[in-house]
């Protein structure tokens, strides 16, 4: 995708299922990316992008406690207001 991108890092403090959501503002039209083993484009596991400008995207993944997991939060658009914007992003 040819948009800004974002790096997170999760490190699981139990064993079990998470949901991770990034939340837009405004017109922003992220895209949500798990990678496991690293940050490569080549280590992309899921990625949610089906909500459209100001909506939000989500995952649910599994995760071992301790294990780290990348999370890429993207957009296909590089040119405001689509591709870029202010968020949240939470893991439960």
């Amino acid at each position: 995708m040819s948009g800004r991108d974002v790096v997170y890092v999760f490190t699981p403090p139990s064993t079990g299922v998470f949901r991770a959501t990034v939340t837009p503002q405004a017109a922003f039209d992220p895209a949500l990316q798990q990678l496991n083993g690293g940050c490569s484009a080549t280590q992309c596991v899921r990625s949610s992008d089906a909500a459209g400008p100001g909506g939000a995207e989500s995952i649910t993944f599994s995760a071992t406690q301790g294990q780290p997991v990348h999370f890429v939060i993207d957009s296909f658009e590089n040119t405001a207001p689509s591709g870029f914007g202010t968020f949240t992003f939470t893991i439960e």
